[in-house]
């Protein structure tokens, strides 16, 4: 019998034991089982609940059932709740333990063109990779839609397993009116938030280290009608973007 066909009307049930028992069980079903049309399954289930559901809520489902979504179907999860997930990335620029690299100015700051590459030079931490060998290498832009459930842009799938890195992430969104938008950016370890060349935020642990938890801050977007560029500048200071 299929679970996630026959359970999924009752993630919608009117008691919270109910549907926490649902979650529970569907999240502990291997991925080899969950609908091979994730985006159907989640429009028909869980869109709406998603959409409008607390955060707390949001959390709780996105907890339960990411065990048994693949990483290209949390995607899924994450658009109703309003996350970007359409994304360019660009890296890694060169850094070091001091974090010098989040403070140096590199190309995507004056300008973003999607064709152009770049020479930069970092180590790789990656299995078989010899311990501080720097060598120089050609990036490009490229496009990542891996987002997870919770929302965050999944850079580890995209970056080279660097130690110390700088990463750029744009998308663009439209607006269908001049507004002024609350967003909240997560970053791990140190980020820039610009939108429309303009700055907005900066989340910069201070001393940066190697443990330091994802920094979170909040920040009002004033979108313009059309067209909006947010990008964001990541730097990362351990094995794990």
């Amino acid at each position: 019998a299929d679970l996630f066909e026959i359970l999924g009307p009752s993630l919608r049930d009117e008691s919270p034991d109910v549907r926490r028992a649902v979650l529970s069980v569907l999240g502990s079903q291997p991925q080899s089982r969950a609908p091979v049309d994730m985006a159907g399954y989640v429009r028909k289930f869980l869109l709406a609940d998603l959409g409008g559901a607390s955060a707390e809520r949001r959390t709780d489902i996105v907890a339960a059932l990411s065990g048994a979504f693949g990483i290209r179907q949390r995607v899924e999860m994450a658009r109703p709740q309003g996350y970007v997930t359409d994304w360019m990335v660009l890296g890694a620029f060169p850094s070091d333990e001091k974090n010098t690299g989040f403070g140096r100015k590199f190309a995507p700051e004056d300008k973003v063109d999607f064709n152009e590459k770049f020479k930069t030079q970092y180590g790789w931490t990656g299995e078989g990779a010899e311990k501080d060998v720097v060598q120089e290498r050609e990036i490009a832009w490229q496009r990542s839609s891996l987002v997870l459930g919770d929302g965050m842009l999944s850079l580890g799938y995209v970056m080279p397993p660097t130690k110390y890195g700088v990463c750029y992430a744009v998308a663009d969104v439209r607006s269908e009116q001049a507004r002024t938008v609350r967003a909240t950016l997560s970053v791990n370890n140190c980020g820039i938030l610009w939108l429309n060349g303009r700055q907005l935020t900066r989340l910069d642990p201070s001393p940066p280290q190697d443990a330091t938890p994802v920094v979170t801050g909040e920040v009002q977007l004033p979108l313009v009608a059309g067209v909006n560029r947010i990008m964001v500048k990541v730097a990362n200071l351990d094995d794990d973007w």
